[in-house]
């Protein structure tokens, strides 16, 4: 308001004004649209709001022509989108930057210790850990996202924590899209189950006991599917 009424004010281009605008959201944004530059203090202010999952602001600096490629700190704004604290606003801003031409192939898992964590699913329910994750994980993979562990830093590091964490609906998922891949063999299934108990780390003595491991349920699971037995 003062600024249509001709008084003047005099920004400094620096990260308490670029940080404080971006969160403030879109309200804010317009009063420094001319100070928007390809630089490390964009960058930072867009993976800050990645990492919120506020798409809006997220959208204005794709359009304001911030490439969704370039790297914050080595990170891709993917990686950073993953940490959003909904599943709902980690696939919406995923989304948002795949839309923009973000390269699926930029997924490095480098923050894999937000695949793990328990959040809240923005409806006022507790996700477990793993329904949390294969949401994340199933979308990604839908997207383009390389599932297999030999080609794929970033299924690398998901198999690693899920099987650690023993995270099923994340295992499964993983291995239905590797079994789905077309060119797919048997031996990929294998090599990856064998990864996933190569990374498993041993259970701690624990009070109560674990009727049956988790991994020779999946064992079972894909023998069923590569050779079922007829009703």
């Amino acid at each position: 308001m003062l600024r249509e009424k001709g008084q003047r004010f005099e920004f400094v281009k620096g990260p308490s004004l670029l940080e404080a605008a971006a969160d403030g959201g879109m309200h804010m944004l317009k009063y420094i649209k001319d100070l928007l530059l390809e630089d490390e203090i964009t960058k930072y202010a867009l993976a800050r709001a990645a990492s919120r999952g506020d798409t809006a602001v997220v959208q204005y600096f794709l359009d304001q022509g911030c490439d969704p490629n370039t790297k914050y700190n080595d990170m891709s704004y993917l990686d950073i989108a993953v940490t959003a604290s909904y599943s709902e606003a980690a696939i919406a801003t995923l989304d948002l930057l795949l839309r923009y031409d973000a390269d699926i192939n930029q997924l490095t898992g480098h923050y894999a210790e937000y695949y793990e964590f328990e959040f809240p699913d923005g409806k006022g329910n507790r996700l477990s850990d793993g329904e949390r994750v294969s949401r994340i994980v199933r979308f990604l993979i839908e997207r383009g996202a390389d599932p297999h562990p030999d080609s794929s830093p970033w299924a690398r590091k998901v198999l690693t924590t899920a099987a650690r964490r023993e995270f099923m609906p994340v295992l499964r998922c993983m291995l239905d899209a590797i079994a789905a891949r077309e060119g797919s063999s048997f031996d990929d299934l294998v090599r990856t189950i064998d990864f996933i108990k190569d990374v498993k780390s041993p259970k701690p003595c624990v009070c109560y006991v674990v009727a049956e491991d988790p991994l020779v349920m999946l064992d079972r699971h894909y023998w069923r599917a590569k050779y079922p037995v007829p009703p």
